[in-house]
């Protein structure tokens, strides 16, 4: 549990709310068995309900994770990190050819990918549907009856309900986030038959889709104390050309428990996404105001921008030159050569030019720059669209 740790002391540092004591990070798991140095004993056989099946209780992590990456890892030590599986990205990563698409599906996921994943639920705060739950780099705590087997999500405090009480699956169910789960023991064995489903869900982070028709079997066997193995099969013949499965292993975690996390709260992705995303499209052209008697006119073509500023009357019209556009981050420079304009006088006469840089949303550019010419050698500002009429 190192990375949560260190999870811990990064969010304390950032000043979040997280606070060990009260979370009980490092309350001992009862009944654990444990080797005569008192460290769990993962290998011992799985524990029972009254009724004989095995209890699959307990707080779950994937066992796989992708590698880091210490160019990308920013916040914490190769090592450190509580990592997804690879088949976050993609469901299809290990299979030959990949996940056997419909052709819509497969230009849907290209124009995902084009997007970069501006749309993705997961980026928008929406909750994960399974089988992402499985996938991604958070826990999911498992807690079991002989009649309900409730799954707790970390983030979101989302939850699903698998009922073991016999009840068919819904006829005519109202299409669902987690969809409507039942199961049924097949020795040690629980099999889950999952179904309901919206039909706008992403199967993993690359953009695979889930439908309405999607039916998802799930088996699910404990072989040990301290692993979950599992075996995931799709069957959407509106989005694939066959059913496929995958197979997981997940590690028990002990000695721990879930933290709050609340994606919504702060959450700023989303929007600095679509920022990057209208930038390819050339968000920038338009008009836009410092709430003064100046207009910033633009113009974006590429990465490349140009434009002016326009003041108000007998105001000379200055130029915008040699902008460049990367991501959200725009830079160029406020070009004053007119003879008449009021800093180039301040100037001696002379033409010079201002800096500006910044990033921008689809409605706000934030601006920070120098002038060159004065006493004031830094400023800032917020420019806002002015909406076309």
């Amino acid at each position: 549990m190192t990375g949560r740790i260190t999870l811990l002391f990064v969010a304390a540092m950032l000043g979040l709310p997280a606070i060990p004591g009260a979370q009980w990070l490092h309350y001992p798991t009862p009944d654990v068995p444990r080797k005569a140095d008192g460290t769990p004993n993962l290998a011992a056989p799985p524990p029972r309900l009254p009724d004989g099946n095995p209890d699959l209780s307990g707080i779950w992590h994937t066992a796989r994770i992708i590698p880091c990456d210490p160019a990308r890892s920013a916040f914490l030590p190769c090592g450190a990190e509580i990592g997804g599986a690879p088949e976050a990205l993609n469901f299809g990563t290990d299979m030959p050819g990949g996940l056997p698409y419909q052709p819509w599906a497969a230009d849907l996921v290209k124009r995902r990918a084009a997007a970069e994943g501006v749309d993705n639920p997961h980026v928008r705060c929406l909750p994960d549907n399974p089988p992402l739950t499985w996938v991604m780099p958070h826990l999911t705590k498992v807690v079991q009856t002989p009649k309900l087997l409730v799954m707790l999500y970390e983030v979101n405090a989302l939850y699903r309900q698998v009922f073991l009480d016999g009840r068919p699956l819904p006829a005519d169910p109202n299409p669902s986030w987690t969809g409507y789960s039942t199961a049924k023991w097949d020795k040690d064995t629980l099999v889950i038959d999952t179904a309901g489903f919206r039909d706008d869900l992403w199967l993993d982070l690359g953009g695979s889709p889930l439908t309405d028709a999607a039916r998802l079997t799930e088996r699910i066997r404990r072989p040990n104390y301290g692993t979950l193995e599992l075996e995931i099969t799709v069957n959407d013949p509106k989005a694939y050309t066959r059913p496929w499965t995958v197979r997981l292993t997940h590690t028990l975690m002990v000695d721990t428990e879930l933290i709050d996390e609340i994606c919504l709260e702060n959450e700023k992705s989303y929007e600095r996404m679509k920022g990057v995303q209208a930038a390819a499209a050339g968000a920038l052209t338009g008009r836009w105001t410092n709430g003064g008697s100046s207009t910033f006119v633009l113009r974006q073509v590429g990465s490349t921008l140009t434009g002016e500023i326009q003041g108000g009357p007998g105001d000379p019209v200055v130029r915008i030159v040699d902008g460049v556009v990367r991501g959200n981050e725009v830079h160029f420079f406020v070009l004053h050569d007119a003879a008449d304009d009021p800093e180039v006088i301040a100037n001696g006469g002379r033409p010079f030019h201002n800096t500006a840089s910044g990033t921008f949303t689809a409605d706000e550019i934030a601006l920070s720059g120098s002038r060159e010419n004065t006493t004031i050698r830094e400023y800032r500002m917020v420019l806002k669209r002015i909406a076309e009429r």
